[in-house]
């Protein structure tokens, strides 16, 4: 549709022109050809392609900014707000059809979200910039930092849960995401708050967080990582099986299902 929107001047030459008559095949019907004529000289026809490419255009981007070999796990999270706020600029004056397909993408980012994509959110400095909280979001929303949104607060409490087995090191890996989300402790340093807003989330990690090793070693971990909707796809899916299975169920493949699992959140 994008290819016809682009061509369409072309298109109203081509059913003007005085040899029009005799581009029909031989086995197509008369009112076929005047079919094809008049909608390529229907201007609602064009008002609604427009329409159609305007709504699908931010939609499309976001598994394209996903799919990819990129370290882009942390922003992930924003770009899906993005293109909800995106569509609703859209579609601000038509809340039906904004209502309807809101729900159809939050219903598919709900499947491809897992826990791993908060945590990720959490861990990017620039978003914990005023030169990103101040700058207007699309639809009209105010920024916040990540781990004041509850969605993203539970899941990377649980995300943290899977990753770090030991309490006491689970706890000091809370105790310094609050230090770094805050600006205080070893992540004050003014040089450190300052780059946020202008370094990438690895380059910043490796450069100022030597004084806090064990969060370190996991934003590296979890920002190194690039994201694919298909297989986050998967995942949730057995994340979901796992969580919703029923133990006295009559189930041959209980084995097999629980070790893809275990394989799945180990890598």
């Amino acid at each position: 549709m994008h290819r016809l929107e682009k061509v369409r001047s072309a298109l109203v030459s081509m059913v003007l022109s005085s040899q029009w008559g005799n581009l029909r095949r031989s086995s197509s019907a008369p009112e076929e050809q005047e079919n094809v004529r008049d909608t390529i000289m229907n201007d609602d026809f064009w008002r609604k392609a427009k329409r159609i490419l305007q709504i699908t255009k931010p939609i499309y981007r976001m598994p394209r900014f996903s799919d990819t070999d990129k370290a882009v796990i942390g922003e992930v999270y924003e770009q899906m707000d993005t293109t909800l706020g995106q569509i609703k600029d859209i579609l601000s004056n038509d809340l039906v059809v904004y209502n309807l397909i809101h729900t159809l993408v939050v219903a598919r980012w709900d499947r491809m979200n897992i826990p791993l994509h908060c945590l990720a959110y959490v861990l990017v400095p620039r978003y914990y910039t005023n030169a990103w909280l101040l700058k207007p979001a699309p639809g009209g929303g105010r920024r916040k930092k990540p781990h004041t949104d509850s969605e993203v607060q539970r899941g990377y409490l649980e995300a943290i849960e899977k990753i770090i087995q030991d309490p006491i090191e689970a706890g000091l890996i809370r105790q310094q995401i609050s230090d770094f989300v805050s600006n205080k402790g070893v992540f004050v340093q003014p040089q450190a708050v300052h780059d946020r807003a202008t370094m990438t989330a690895l380059s910043w990690w490796h450069l100022y967080s030597g004084v806090a090793p064990t969060l370190l070693s996991l934003a590296l971990k979890v920002l190194s990582q690039s994201v694919n909707t298909s297989c986050a796809e998967r995942y949730r899916n057995d994340y979901e099986k796992y969580k919703n299975w029923d133990v006295f169920g009559d189930d041959a493949n209980i084995e097999e299902d629980l070790l893809t699992m275990e394989a799945r959140e180990n890598v």
